[in-house]
């Protein structure tokens, strides 16, 4: 390689890299708040402010890890910025990542095909909604994607080179870190074991070592997940599966949506992939991929690679798991879209056939110059007060500016915990979870909901009464089965109005 062609692509994954970081960037710093984000920065503050603990100390409705990985943040100005920020970072990871294995996986065929098609996939990846609406808040479905993604490439390592035990180890922990973000990545277990039994051609001894290490890292990864399963087994196993049925029964009681049966979340998925631009133009890549893949195999019929067979095998599990939840979102799709994207590489990477290399490298840029501009907003450069995280931090320190915690006394009650925790405000160990305890804690009976620390709305007039809250905030969750008790159970009590500047009410006590 000359020169002057290396540094040539060199500047070329510099310049798209440097897009894939601006657009991630940008989503995740400029996505408007979404009331699950509450639940997750709550729970870490707790952890970092006062040493409390998720399913022990407070109910929560996920796997822990996350927790712990954010509450670090509250020892800092802005945790929900850097919270944002990494979840921006995970979601680049995801892009980069992608980038360099397209560019691996297609070097035989020359300059022009693995330079364009890793770019136009990126591109095409970056302007997915999918990806734009799990990597704009601090949900659990980018960071889990990205450490099965890690997982995914260490294992397919592994089996390579087989006595890499050592990589089985950080695949078992990428893959462990997955779950104990979100349950859903669970099922990926059976996929990851069968891939060390039926791709890797060791002895048996060396086959089971290799699990045995692999389950030694997923263990490590999950230590604080064990720990709680067995300590606060009943917590536990109610705040990442008894919730679920709770949720699924309280958007039913609201007619808010129709129970939704394995074929109309199936139906959903086909909707969201047909009538999205974006994901149409994702999947009518993978199938003009596998397309052009079958062809090639027609003509010179081979074995298949591994790794195409071990994404094949993947994909039904992670559809499980997007499923599983019911009603079912957009975001929780957001999984499948990076792994649809490897197949599509390992589908061209296997051809025999090299000739004609415009017939791969032009559907792809046809495709990403058919979708839309790119919608990011490059605001986080020119406007960075207008940017979510510097909003609700700047919205945070306003209320303070309202309550003198330590004159007052007490706690701030409230739906919306991040306004307060954002300036280290102190909340009811029954409020960690936001709306979500609030909403069904009345499906379950009243003795069993206070002895999981769940907050009543038959009994909130009773709980302003006897604990006293320095403060009450409403304003952001309007429903009447939401802030509506708070607002009256404020006036009951005679606590006085004041409205902020960005429109939240603050019911604060005259004592």
């Amino acid at each position: 390689m000359s020169k002057q062609v290396r540094l040539t692509s060199i500047a070329i994954v510099t310049v798209i890299m440097l897009y894939a970081a601006v657009v991630s960037l940008s989503y995740c710093l400029s996505g408007d708040l979404n009331h699950d984000e509450h639940q997750f920065m709550a729970s870490a503050f707790m952890v970092a402010q006062y040493g409390l603990h998720p399913y022990q100390d407070f109910a929560y409705f996920h796997m822990p890890n996350l927790v712990y990985l954010y509450a670090p943040f509250f020892f800092t100005q802005y945790p929900f910025l850097l919270a944002r920020i990494f979840v921006g970072i995970c979601g680049f990871g995801i892009c980069f990542t992608i980038f360099l294995y397209a560019r691996a996986l297609l070097s035989r065929y020359g300059k022009l095909v693995s330079i364009t098609i890793p770019i136009c996939i990126t591109v095409l990846f970056l302007n997915s909604q999918l990806y734009k609406l799990a990597a704009s808040h601090v949900w659990n479905h980018t960071p889990a994607t990205f450490f099965t993604l890690l997982a995914f490439l260490l294992h397919c390592r592994g089996i390579r080179f087989a006595k890499r035990f050592n990589v089985f180890f950080f695949s078992g922990m990428s893959l462990g870190m997955a779950i104990g973000i979100r349950l859903s990545f669970a099922p990926l277990i059976i996929p990851f074991l069968l891939a060390i039994l039926l791709f890797h051609s060791g002895t048996f001894k060396t086959k089971g070592l290799q699990v045995l290490t692999f389950c030694i890292g997923g263990l490590l990864a999950n230590v604080v997940a064990i720990y709680f399963f067995f300590t606060s087994f009943q917590d536990f196993w109610f705040g990442n599966i008894g919730y679920a049925s709770l949720n699924t029964l309280f958007k039913e009681e609201l007619s808010y949506m129709l129970p939704m049966t394995l074929v109309s979340k199936f139906t959903y998925l086909i909707h969201l992939f047909i009538r999205t631009s974006s994901e149409f133009l994702v999947l009518l890549a993978c199938l003009y991929s596998l397309a052009l893949f079958a062809i090639d195999r027609i003509r010179n019929p081979e074995r298949l690679k591994f790794e195409l067979l071990f994404i094949l095998m993947l994909l039904p599990f992670l559809l499980f798991g997007c499923l599983a939840p019911s009603p079912s979102w957009q975001q929780y799709y957001f999984t499948i879209v990076p792994f649809i994207m490897l197949l599509s590489l390992y589908a061209l990477s296997s051809r025999r056939d090299k000739r004609y290399p415009a017939a791969i490298v032009l559907p792809f840029i046809l495709l990403v110059a058919a979708l839309n501009k790119s919608d990011f907003t490059i605001d986080i450069f020119t406007k960075p007060q207008t940017l979510s995280p510097i909003e609700l931090q700047r919205e945070s320190e306003e209320i303070r500016s309202y309550i003198d915690v330590e004159a007052l006394g007490g706690k701030i009650l409230t739906l919306s915990p991040l306004y307060a925790v954002s300036s280290k405000l102190p909340i009811y160990e029954e409020f960690v979870t936001g709306p979500f305890a609030w909403r069904v804690s009345h499906l379950l009976s009243e003795e069993e909901a206070i002895s999981r620390g769940l907050p009543l709305r038959t009994r909130i007039k009773t709980f302003v009464k006897e604990r006293r809250p320095c403060a009450i905030l409403t304003g952001k969750e309007n429903e009447w089965w939401l802030d509506k008790p708070l607002n009256e159970a404020a006036k009951d009590v005679g606590y006085y109005r004041i409205e902020t500047s960005s429109g939240l009410i603050l019911w604060r006590s005259n004592e």
